[in-house]
């Protein structure tokens, strides 16, 4: 007999909590700005087209949540990571000194400097050190250096627990997991997995070459590693019908 999302208990929210759960998607993409402009993380040249982008893509946001019925089921996983993952995410990295470390060592006109005379090493070693004060590990007094290779961290226990139970409420594609509780706690493993190994390659890959484009690293580390988070989660997801297989009756 086949199991459906509401046949494991799972009740999709009313059309008043769509309209709210929407609305924390706009609060929390717009909390991720105010965070890295109190940290004045922002990029001083573009501050305002930021803004102006940054308040679309967060109705945007919005809207995509409200009409996501037209949308794959993974599009309301990926919807929450953005915005409660990403806070999270951002938050735990300023708790771990992540952010304050790029702020401080990582001026635009060093990262400038290192472009120009071709010392990437340089560059890749600030992102690396300032990332290993969030994803792997605390950092010392000045917060440059990691202490440990840490597992856990502010910016990874942050970054799922903000992103986890709002997913297992209202997310679509978990839906059917609720029925088989070790299948779901896999599947949560193997996308908390993604995540972090994403965050990490996203930061590492895409942030010192942002950060030199924006002339604001923090700003710039920050979206690459929602970038790799986002993508992180994208390859688990599509790898989900072979590690996670559900019964055949189920699907």
């Amino acid at each position: 007999m086949a199991v459906s999302g509401l046949q494991s208990g799972w009740r999709p929210p009313s059309v008043m909590g769509e309209r709210v759960v929407a609305g924390s998607v706009t609060l929390f993409l717009l909390a991720q700005m105010l965070l890295l402009a109190r940290a004045g993380a922002l990029p001083s040249k573009y501050e305002v087209e930021v803004w102006v982008v940054a308040f679309t893509l967060a109705l945007l946001g919005a809207q995509a949540w409200l009409v996501r019925r037209y949308l794959p089921p993974h599009a309301d996983m990926l919807l929450l990571m953005l915005a409660w993952g990403g806070f999270g995410m951002l938050w735990g990295w300023q708790l771990d000194g992540g952010l304050a470390a790029m702020q401080s060592h990582g001026a635009p006109h060093a990262m400038h400097s290192d472009a120009m005379h071709g010392d990437a090493m340089h560059s890749d070693a600030m992102h690396s050190d300032a990332m290993h004060g969030g994803a792997m590990g605390g950092t010392h007094a000045g917060g440059m250096h990691a202490s440990g290779h840490r597992g856990v961290s502010a910016m990874n226990a942050l970054m799922l627990l903000f992103a986890f139970p709002p997913s297992l409420a209202w997310a679509r594609c978990l839906a059917a997991y609720r029925a088989f509780p070790l299948r779901l706690a896999w599947v949560l493993a193997l996308d908390a997995l993604g995540m972090i190994l994403g965050m990490m390659a996203g930061g590492r890959a895409l942030g010192p070459s942002l950060g030199v484009l924006l002339s604001a690293p923090a700003f710039a580390h920050h979206l690459a590693m929602l970038i790799g988070m986002l993508a992180g989660m994208a390859v688990t997801m599509a790898l989900r019908p072979w590690l996670a297989p559900l019964p055949s009756s189920t699907r």
